[in-house]
């Protein structure tokens, strides 16, 4: 029988009852370094800006955009918190080195355009695709094989729609 209110107050913790007066020692999860987690993120003093140039299966190539030095390559991934699909070609991102050429992506910046996948029957949702472009050019060819105006139109509309410049190239001209 409990003596108190305060001692009739209960916690489950991992199939265990753990009273209040416990509760402040509980033990926290330890870092390698002795020190305890928190949620105060790193300032990154040292990230730079860069952007993403080609995506493959959690990897993307970069290219450095400090003005103060020579623009470089670098092949980075991407940190945790910015989830599963963040990061597209086009994004302009901050990096922080973990090597000479090497890094990892720590925010993605605000995208001023973005081209998106129409749905489909299995999926409902759109996927972006690009960011940042400012104009889509439609290849049409002439002849062989025969023009396909439909491919045109919709790519048309979808630069319209995405806010880009539509350009039209017509190929084997010199043929028809």
């Amino acid at each position: 029988m409990a003596r108190n209110a305060r001692e009739a107050l209960y916690l489950v913790v991992s199939r265990r009852r753990v009273s209040l007066e416990e509760e402040d020692h509980i033990p926290t999860r330890q870092l390698q370094d002795g020190g305890r987690r928190s949620k105060n993120q790193p300032a990154h003093a040292n990230a730079y800006p860069a952007k993403v140039t080609t995506v493959d299966r959690g990897r993307f190539e970069l290219l450095q955009l400090d003005p103060t030095k020579q623009q470089t390559r670098i092949s980075a991934i991407k940190a945790r918190q910015i989830g599963r699909k963040g990061v597209i070609v086009g994004d302009n991102v901050k990096v922080i080195p973990t090597s000479k050429d090497a890094g990892r992506i720590i925010a993605v910046q605000p995208r001023n355009t973005v081209l998106r996948r129409s749905a489909d029957d299995s999926n409902t949702r759109e996927k972006p695709i690009v960011a940042n472009a400012t104009q889509l050019a439609a290849v049409i060819a002439t002849t062989s094989p025969e023009p396909n105006f439909g491919l045109g139109e919709r790519a048309i509309i979808a630069a319209i729609d995405a806010e880009l410049t539509p350009l039209v190239i017509a190929t084997k001209c010199d043929l028809a």
